[in-house]
């Protein structure tokens, strides 16, 4: 994990707009297969191999990810996140459970998760996966310091 966040760290993210999770932009990007869902050329419903899933700056990354990822855990795609407090959402496109872990020198930050009852438990996922339902509601609770979140997902 040290070999990643240190990555991470001199790594200059690119930017998404999230409306579903924020309502500016946020710092992050995803490897593996992502649903287009942009203007043009770009949107569709089929998935396909994200571009940075291949370019050079982001293989490293993207093999320690891989490495990274919990034993037997399927998943088509990796969402990372660096400083992104995510509202309160729902991940509508995801077919299978979600595993988040949480890296960087930060404290709080917790992921927060509901269930149908509007029921709530916050877990600690800094330096540990966790397994959830990402077609509940859930959140990023505020912390302090820099905060890198990676989320494995299937779209298929």
């Amino acid at each position: 994990m040290n070999d990643l966040k240190n990555l991470l760290d001199n790594f200059s993210f690119p930017t998404q707009v999230r409306k579903n999770i924020s309502n500016k932009k946020c710092e992050g990007f995803v490897l593996g297969y992502i649903i287009p869902r942009g203007k043009g050329r770009w949107k569709g419903t089929e998935s396909r191999l994200s571009s940075k899933s291949t370019q050079q700056e982001y293989t490293e990354i993207y093999r320690l990810l891989r490495e990274l990822a919990p034993p037997d855990f399927e998943y088509t795609s990796i969402q990372v996140n660096k400083n992104v407090k995510c509202g309160k959402h729902i991940d509508r496109y995801n077919k299978k459970d979600s595993a988040i872990v949480g890296l960087g020198d930060y404290t709080d930050g917790e992921l927060r998760i509901y269930d149908k009852k509007d029921n709530y438990e916050d877990i600690n996922i800094k330096n540990k996966f966790h397994i959830f339902n990402g077609s509940n509601y859930h959140e990023t609770l505020d912390w302090t310091g820099t905060r890198y979140s990676v989320v494995y997902f299937s779209l298929m």
